[in-house]
Parts: C-alpha cells; sequence; structure tokens
C-alpha cells in the first residue's frame, strides 16, 4: 500500500468506511469511458484501498484456525465466518473467540449437540451470531461472579 492509499483511509473513522467509499469509487470508475479517460491508475487505487481495508478474510482464518484447534477438526472454508466477521466490523476478534470457546464447553461433552461445533452453525448469520455472543457474555459473566 502506497502513501497516498495510507492517506486516504486515515480520512475516515473507520476501516469499513474508507471501503465503502472505496467500493462507490470503483462502482462510479465502472461507468466511466475508458476511452475517454485512462482510469487505471484510479482502480489501481481504489483496489488497494479495498485489499487494506477488508480484514475478514485474514479474522476469519485466524477463527477457523481457533475452532479447529478448539473442537480437534480440520475445517477448511472459512466463507461463513468471513461474511459474519465483516458484517459486524466493530466486534473484536475475542469476542468472536468466546463464543467458540463458549459453545465448545456448552456442546463439547454433548454427544448430540458436539456435531453442531462447526462454522455452519456458529456462523450461520449475524443474527444467530449475536444470540450466541449473548450467551457467550451471560456465561462467562456468571463463571466470574460478575452479574450485570
Amino acid at each position: 500500500m502506497n502513501n497516498s492509499q495510507k492517506d486516504f483511509i486515515s480520512r475516515f473513522s473507520s476501516r469499513n468506511d474508507a471501503d465503502s467509499a472505496a467500493r462507490e469509487a470503483l462502482n462510479l470508475i465502472g461507468t466511466i469511458d475508458a476511452g475517454t479517460f485512462d482510469i487505471t491508475g484510479a482502480r489501481s487505487f481504489y483496489e488497494g484501498v479495498l485489499k487494506y481495508s477488508d480484514h475478514s478474510l485474514e479474522t476469519s482464518k485466524v477463527l477457523l484456525k481457533f475452532l479447529n484447534e478448539r473442537t480437534g477438526k480440520k475445517f477448511e472454508d472459512a466463507s461463513k465466518i468471513a461474511n459474519v466477521v465483516r458484517s459486524l466490523p466493530k466486534v473484536p476478534i475475542e469476542a468472536f473467540q468466546s463464543v467458540i470457546e463458549h459453545k465448545v464447553r456448552e456442546w463439547g461433552d454433548d454427544e448430540k449437540m458436539r456435531q453442531y461445533l462447526r462454522p455452519a452453525t456458529i456462523f450461520a448469520s449475524k443474527t444467530r451470531f449475536l444470540a450466541y455472543l449473548d450467551d457467550a457474555r451471560q456465561y462467562w459473566a456468571e463463571k466470574s461472579g460478575y452479574h450485570e
């Protein structure tokens, strides 16, 4: 990433905002007649911004590895995780890990539920994940003796 891309991103309050602006710019670039303007540099600039600002794939790989370590399984597809991570840009990775850890403790010893310790269940949707996050927060609060 070059300095002008870093400068562009620094003008926004979050990577997500920079990502949105870059996507809008790329959409506009797509409507410009390439014969009239040289848009190669602009396209490259905004694609570089998007590559930097979309951290969801990197985060989802870390979470997939964490899930595999905690379950002893070998899941390979992180796309479900990436979709949820992308939809919740302000949720820290530790919150995602706490949900995984909570579900491992809740379902790991239950023969019937153990099969659901997989990305397709835990990260089925933003709504489901947020419900699991609430469950995990309550579990960890009770475990620590702290009650809201």
